[in-house]
């Protein structure tokens, strides 16, 4: 696959005329790939940032306190 990424790359460098950055890209080009992005960068820090994200295994954990529970009221 890497190797593919470079033939392409190769074929469609600047010098090889392919490429014209000089034209300005649409908006329905570029807008879904910027809502994209920005909408994944802000799940990532959701889920970097929210509270519990270091418990490995929360459903075991609730399972423990319901094992606890019930031996309390037997």
């Amino acid at each position: 696959m890497l190797t593919t990424e470079v033939l392409l790359w190769i074929k469609y460098h600047d010098h090889y005329d392919h490429l014209d950055f000089s034209v300005e890209t649409p908006v329905y080009i570029w807008a879904p790939w910027a809502t994209w992005l920005v909408s994944m960068t802000c799940f990532w820090l959701y889920l970097r940032f929210k509270p519990g994200h270091t418990t490995k295994y929360p459903l075991d954990l609730k399972i423990e306190d319901l094992k606890m529970n019930i031996k309390k009221i037997l």
